[in-house]
């Protein structure tokens, strides 16, 4: 074999380049250049050939081999044997130095090569130190005129290969199921002349075309876009930016109606080929029902301001005939008791009463509309200084309930002065109000800071040991004119907790209640620290 191998190494050093080569690129690029024919080769000494192909063999990335008639192993470069092999080789049959399991599978191909002259396979194969490893093996016959046919052998190790081609695959698989698989409308187009190559279900539902009718057409042939215009700003922004995210944009559907949604369009480079990713979510149902919604909002606004005006002109309005009812009903009752009988006592002194409350009601009426027509800006409010001054304006209340008001240290917010002395003085006057009449009224008042979603919050809870109330009317004791007590068990109107909702929504904050019927009456109202 030796005496062969220098011989022949000029032919055996070029087949195997030639196949290393196309090993390593699949196929070939192009023919070998041929030298003139009248260029002879240039003469190399015999001495040293065989040490020539030894050391280009061992120098290729490839395991080689060759093998003779009878299929014993001639020739193992160092990489075949270290990786290959792990028994003495020289002269031996495939059984002899492979294992078993890679024996039988090695002879099918050498028979199947000598039968075809070549033969490419690609095969896992467990290395000596056990790991599994993909070659890409290339045996081919080698003839010698009148002497023994020969079979020789090249494997590259494409391992890493197949591993990237399989997260290739894998990495191409999950997006095609997520290309098909979303909600939003997706489309590839090509960049040269826009035709769409690609869409899913979801951009044919929002557009109303079917795939067949898109594939091969652009947006301009389809007219897609409602708004010329939009399409050119549109445009603009991709060949500058290379990319669009999240425009609003008008697109027209299959049937002409007009379509508003949210287009966002990348780059990519698909098969040699620029091409554009499209994503569009149609966003038509939640526009119209944002438009429908301001409508709303506007009516609403509209309709609040019309009725604070007619609640704040009518308070004013009826200010003046309930004076002369009250300024003739207090002349009658100081001029002509006397000569009325027990029945006209009783009829004045009813309408007295009823034109006190009446002034009542028209008062804290004008009270709950200031909230919003006398609003003053907000700015920093000291909530312990104006507590006591709330204390010193109640001061005869709680002497009349023998009560107590305890109060914490409470912080200094954004907010209306004004407003802060109403609120604090409607909740310690209610609760000092619905006492139970067995026992001393106690309010305590006390402030903790939190915060919410990063911003800084100001919690202010207002307790009592008062009647309580059925907490299932909780919401209902925050709306305008409404008690749960009539008047002749407690004074009042039914106004200022609404007074204090209304000014608490004004902040930003929240108000909520909690109780049980002869267990006192839990206030929580949570302020912005900042301006709302």
């Amino acid at each position: 074999m030796q005496k062969w191998v220098a011989a022949n190494w000029r032919w055996v050093v070029w087949l195997g380049g030639g196949l290393l080569l196309h090993l390593l690129v699949g196929k070939w690029k192009r023919p070998c250049p041929q030298p003139p024919a009248n260029q002879q080769p240039p003469h190399m000494p015999a001495a040293g050939d065989e040490q020539i192909f030894t050391t280009f063999m061992e120098q290729v990335p490839a395991l080689a081999f060759i093998k003779d008639e009878y299929g014993r192993l001639q020739y193992a470069n160092s990489a075949m044997q270290q990786t290959m092999i792990s028994s003495a080789w020289q002269g031996k049959t495939t059984p002899e130095y492979l294992h078993s399991t890679l024996a039988v599978q090695a002879m099918a191909d050498d028979q199947q090569a000598r039968q075809q002259g070549s033969l490419v396979v690609e095969r896992q194969l467990p290395g000596n130190d056990g790991t599994v490893h993909t070659y890409r093996t290339h045996k081919f016959v080698i003839r010698q005129g009148d002497g023994p046919t020969l079979l020789g052998g090249l494997a590259i190790d494409i391992t890493e290969r197949k591993q990237m081609e399989e997260a290739l695959r894998a990495s191409e698989e999950k997006f095609r199921k997520a290309f098909n698989t979303t909600p939003t409308g997706m489309a590839i187009q090509r960049t040269d002349n826009g035709h769409f190559v690609e869409v899913n279900d979801a951009f044919g539902q929002i557009t109303g075309f079917h795939r067949e009718e898109v594939l091969g057409h652009n947006a301009q042939q389809l007219r897609l876009w409602y708004d010329e215009a939009e399409r050119d700003y549109a445009l603009d922004i991709l060949r500058r930016d290379g990319i669009i995210q999240d425009l609003e944009v008008r697109f027209r559907r299959k049937s002409g109606a007009m379509g508003i949604g949210i287009l966002t369009t990348e780059r990519l480079y698909i098969n040699n080929v620029f091409c554009n990713l499209i994503s569009l979510q149609d966003i038509t149902q939640r526009k119209q029902a944002e438009l429908l919604l301001e409508n709303y909002n506007r009516e609403l606004e509209r309709s609040n301001s019309e009725l604070q005006e007619f609640a704040y002109v009518a308070s004013h309005d009826l200010q003046e005939p309930l004076r002369k009812i009250q300024t003739f009903g207090n002349r009658l009752q100081t001029r002509y008791a006397a000569v009325l009988d027990v029945a006209g006592q009783d009829y004045l002194d009813r309408m007295i009463k009823a034109a006190a409350r009446m002034q009542i009601l028209i008062t804290d009426l004008l009270a709950y509309s200031h909230v919003t027509t006398e609003a003053q800006p907000f700015s920093r409010v000291d909530l312990h200084e104006v507590m006591q001054g709330v204390l010193s304006d109640l001061e005869l209340q709680i002497q009349r309930c023998e009560g107590e008001v305890l109060v914490s240290p409470l912080p200094t917010i954004e907010a209306d002065p004004i407003q802060m002395r109403q609120l604090l003085q409607n909740l310690l006057s209610n609760g000092l109000k619905y006492h139970q009449p067995d026992k001393p009224a106690r309010v305590q008042v006390t402030a903790e800071m939190m915060a919410q979603h990063g911003r800084p919050l100001c919690q202010l809870t207002v307790a009592d040991n008062g009647i309580g109330f059925d907490e299932q009317y909780a919401e209902q004791i925050f709306g305008i004119f409404q008690r749960l007590h009539g008047r002749h068990e407690y004074e009042g109107s039914g106004v200022g907790l609404a007074i204090c909702k209304k000014i608490v929504e004004r902040h930003g904050g929240t108000i909520t209640a909690h109780s049980l019927v002869g267990q006192g009456a839990t206030f929580v109202v949570t302020l912005p620290v900042g301006s709302a």
